[in-house]
């Protein structure tokens, strides 16, 4: 007869499975069965579950599981049909791990008459998602054992080690195919967690299972679960042995990245003492959430670490690098997108010199695109055009010359997660053409994609080696050394009941008087608690339990309190600090606060981090400024420097603000503009008037606000912008309606007496000017210059409302206008010796008049201030001093290098 090994503690089941497996090793007539290889390499054998086993008995009868995107596909068509839904894309994936529930639940569907409506629309849906399945030649993943149970024809001698919680459908399965040889190790005993074990012992009795109870203590030293396992039931009087006290560490951390980090470090420094890393593990609840800053702490303190959990596709580089493309796409090729995909890394990126062209030429559809890269690249992209419609396999036929032309697969090599995401992608991919033989359209296929992306699954950090993340499911029957549990806060250790979304406990319950069992909220927080218990197996030396004070939460932080679990094992969480300075950046941080600097010796890094601190205090500090903050001390020729108003106003208003953008060279990319932003406005305004009062100096009788004359000079303005700043203002968004509203802008202007008075002459339009001032040498040129009676009058034209922002008055304020001035007494005798300029005005074109402030300065004050922006040049002084409503700084692209702030109080700025 079969026998059942009962026991309370994983320990003596472990043991007396270890035995049977030796003995066992080489008669071919046996099958271990281990839930997971976590378990079988504890044990030392092969892994290989009851999933595999039902697998390989529908393997010989050709009956296929079907693959996510067909079970999603049919899903769909069940829902849309049964239900009538219009979209039921997301209601497939809500739906379902529901209905794979009630497959796994019992071997049919049948429901009674009386049973709610809800329910029998979800039995309902399950039937004909059923039916959709087996037209296709497919059975549900949630059939696996029901159908192996149909099929297997033969008796197997089993040694199942692991299964402690069965599903009903596993149970089943056992009692099928174990012959009277086979043996079941059960995790069971006296109290009353264990009561689903023990319903489960007496149906084995009852079907002839012979029982047999194990409680044997082998080991000399007991290991901390047999401590932690008396402790979690409740046991009394139990004080941890001398030698086991310090195996059970509780700890609390500030929060989730402390913890993550301390318990690294004891990771590291149990390495460093020799234990091999297959002989540590760290559990969390949720391993998903925890796996992706693990990964990058070990990464910095050099340690190997391995995510067994799988993830979609999507969340991979070659699933971002999918759906990029596929945006790329659809939106035509736009520039911002389409940067984006070819500065990806699996798009062979692209160097920066290249990135820079591409901002100033924004290229903006396939064409365009095209010949940049094959001008720079020498790639053609031809093969990515677009068709409209094809069968799946031809559309996967294209998509893979797409990854061949930007050698994907190559690429991923250099990631063991991404090679991997590639090769589970491209083998999922095959799946599309059971969807059927039709033709579809690109939105159809894309459609298609982005479901593949979320459904196919890879592992989340795959590797040789290294320590592994799991969680309290993923490691049943194993024992590890060394066992770090994480996040024991209360709310995620036991995690909380949810009811199901589509078949809550209610629901449930009420099936229950019709025989279909489905978990009910009762047994899902006994499962949860089952779980803990057997993870407290685990350890054979150490055990470290540990919390964080907060955690992440909807953008903010909150409290958190520790697990229940600590009080019922009787631990009291306790701070914990790094145990060894576990990396050189953290080597880094704790030599940088000290005064004798580098103790690593010849750390490049660190001297120019110590170097770096020691600026910044500076920075931060009362003292004057030094070359960190522009006083550089190096003279600079300005006699050969061609200076224009606007750079004198912006030495003026700051004159960091000048060195950065004309000495350090700071300033942004000029890049091609997409609107129609306010600098594009002005050009396009300035050279409309050009060309109009061009005309208007040939002939004085023109119309100038005739639409259609306007039209031809808008459009002349235009074919200028495109041939000069090679920007096509007429693909812009809506420009037909954005021309008419500028055309009547300056219709306003020009019908505004002031603008073009009677009297007036028309001697320039845009008339450029060399002069020099105080050995400055500027230039600049004169949007238009009028005789007025017997002067001239030189006008600027504006396209905002308000007087420009002038440089620094005595009080700080950017109040002093330095333009005008210049245009008049350097314009005024470069282009016209002589004569008297009675008027310099700035003219609004969107108020449609003359904005000029009220008062100039004088020659003889602008000369006292060119002087003294003469001293800035001559000693190399350019301090970070704006003006005092930071006006200077508003569109100012130096910020990260002027650290403006409240520091310049204590500099006395």
């Amino acid at each position: 007869m079969p026998t059942l090994y009962v026991s309370s503690r994983i320990e003596p089941l472990l043991d007396a499975a270890w035995e049977l497996s030796q003995d066992l090793s080489d008669d071919g007539g046996w099958q271990m069965i281990t839930p997971n290889r976590n378990a079988a390499q504890t044990l030392g054998v092969t892994a290989f579950s009851l999933q595999q086993l039902a697998q390989d008995i529908l393997n010989i009868r050709q009956i296929k599981i079907a693959p996510p995107l067909v079970v999603h596909d049919y899903l769909k068509e069940a829902l849309r049909q049964t239900l009538e839904l219009q979209d039921p894309e997301g209601m497939a994936r809500t739906w379902q791990p529901t209905v794979q529930v009630i497959f796994r639940s019992q071997p049919d569907l049948c429901l009674g008459s009386n049973s709610s409506k809800r329910a029998q629309e979800v039995f309902a849906v399950a039937q004909a998602y059923q039916k959709f399945l087996r037209s296709g030649g497919w059975i549900d993943q949630g059939e696996l054992f029901w159908q192996a149970i149909e099929q297997q024809s033969q008796q197997k001698s089993l040694m199942i080690y692991g299964y402690f919680n069965p599903c009903p459908d596993e149970v089943a399965f056992i009692e099928a195919i174990a012959d009277e040889n086979s043996i079941f190790y059960l995790l069971a005993g006296e109290s009353p967690l264990f009561a689903p074990q023990n319903t489960l012992r007496q149906r084995f009795k009852r079907n002839g299972w012979t029982e047999r109870y194990l409680n044997n203590n082998k080991t000399t030293v007991a290991p901390p679960s047999r401590w932690l396992s008396r402790s979690f039931l409740g046991a009394s009087g139990i004080t941890p042995e001398p030698e086991q006290k310090p195996q059970v560490m509780a700890q609390v951390y500030a929060n989730q990245n402390a913890e993550a980090r301390g318990v690294l470090a004891q990771v590291k420094q149990l390495l460093h003492q020799g234990v091999l890393s297959r002989d540590m593990v760290i559990v969390a609840a949720n391993d998903t959430e925890w796996g992706d800053r693990l990964m990058d702490i070990a990464w910095e303190y050099g340690i190997a670490l391995r995510l067994p959990y799988t993830i979609p596709i999507a969340e991979t580089r070659v699933g971002a690098w999918v759906k990029l493309l596929l945006e790329v796409l659809d939106q035509h090729w736009s520039f911002e997108l389409t940067a984006r995909f070819f500065q990806h890394p699996l798009s062979r990126g692209l160097g920066k010199n290249l990135w820079a062209q591409f901002q100033q030429s924004r290229p903006n559809n396939f064409d365009s695109w095209r010949s940049v890269i094959l001008a720079e690249q020498n790639i053609d992209i031809a093969p990515i055009q677009l068709p409209t419609e094809a069968l799946r396999h031809d559309w996967l036929t294209y998509f893979q010359s797409i990854f061949d032309l930007f050698q994907v697969r190559q690429q991923a090599r250099r990631w063991a997660k991404e090679s991997l995401a590639y090769k589970n992608w491209s083998e999922g991919l095959q799946e599309l053409p059971e969807l059927g033989t039709a033709a579809i359209t690109w939105s159809q296929f894309r459609e298609e994609m982005l479901t593949h992306l979320n459904l196919l699954q890879t592992v989340a950090g795959p590797g040789r080696e290294g320590i592994e993340l799991h969680n309290l499911r993923s490691i049943v029957g194993a024992q590890y050394d060394y066992v770090f549990v994480i996040d024991g806060r209360e709310g995620n250790l036991p995690k909380p009941i949810v009811n199901d979304a589509v078949l809550d406990f209610y629901e449930r319950q009420q099936l229950e008087s019709q025989g279909i069992h489905l978990t009910s909220a009762l047994e899902s927080a006994q499962k949860e608690t089952f779980d803990f218990y057997s993870l407290l197996q685990t350890p054979k030396k150490s055990f470290v339990f540990s919390y964080a004070k907060t955690f992440p939460r909807h953008g903010s932080y909150e409290q958190s309190e520790p697990s229940s679990y600590f009080q019922r094992l009787g631990l009291i969480p306790e701070p914990t600090s790094l145990p060894i300075i576990p990396s050189p950046e953290i080597a880094r941080q704790v030599y940088l606060r000290r005064s004798h600097g580098d103790l690593l010796g010849t750390d490049d890094v660190l001297i120019k981090a110590i170097h770096a601190w020691q600026v910044e205090q500076q920075r931060e500090s009362s003292g004057p400024p030094n070359e960190y903050d522009g006083v550089v001390g190096i003279p600079f020729d300005y006699e050969t420097h061609w200076f224009s108003a606007s750079q004198l106003t912006q030495l003026g208003q700051c004159p960091f603000k000048w060195f950065a953008n004309k000495l350090l060279k700071l300033g942004e990319i000029e890049e091609a503009d997409s609107e129609l932003d306010p600098a594009l406005k002005g050009s396009l305004y300035h050279k409309v008037l050009e060309i109009a009062l061009g005309a208007y100096q040939q002939d004085t009788t023109i119309n100038l606000v005739d639409n259609d004359r306007l039209m031809e000079w808008f459009q002349q303005a235009e074919k200028y912008i495109a041939d000069e700043k090679n920007i096509d203002v007429t693909q812009f968004r809506a420009w037909e309606y954005q021309r008419q509203e500028l055309s009547a802008t300056l219709k306003r202007v020009m019908l505004q007496p002031d603008f073009l008075p009677e009297s007036v002459e028309i001697l320039a339009l845009e008339r450029e000017f060399k002069g020099k001032i105080e050995d400055l040498k500027v230039r600049g040129y004169i949007d238009r210059i009028d005789r007025r009676e017997e002067s001239l009058v030189f006008i600027d034209y504006k396209s905002g409302g308000t007087i420009p922002k002038g440089i620094k008055d005595q009080n700080g304020k950017a109040k002093i206008d330095l333009q005008l001035p210049l245009y008049k007494i350097v314009g005024g005798v470069s282009l016209y010796p002589g004569e008297r300029v009675d008027k310099i005005m700035y003219y609004s074109l969107s108020k449609a008049k003359d904005i000029s402030p009220r008062q100039v300065i004088s020659e003889t004050e602008l000369r006292e201030i060119l002087e003294g922006f003469k001293q800035y040049f001559q000693t190399g002084t350019y301090p970070v001093a704006p003006d005092r409503d930071r006006e200077a700084c508003r569109y100012c692209s130096n910020e990260l290098v002027c650290r403006q702030g409240d520091r310049l109080e204590r500099k006395g700025v």
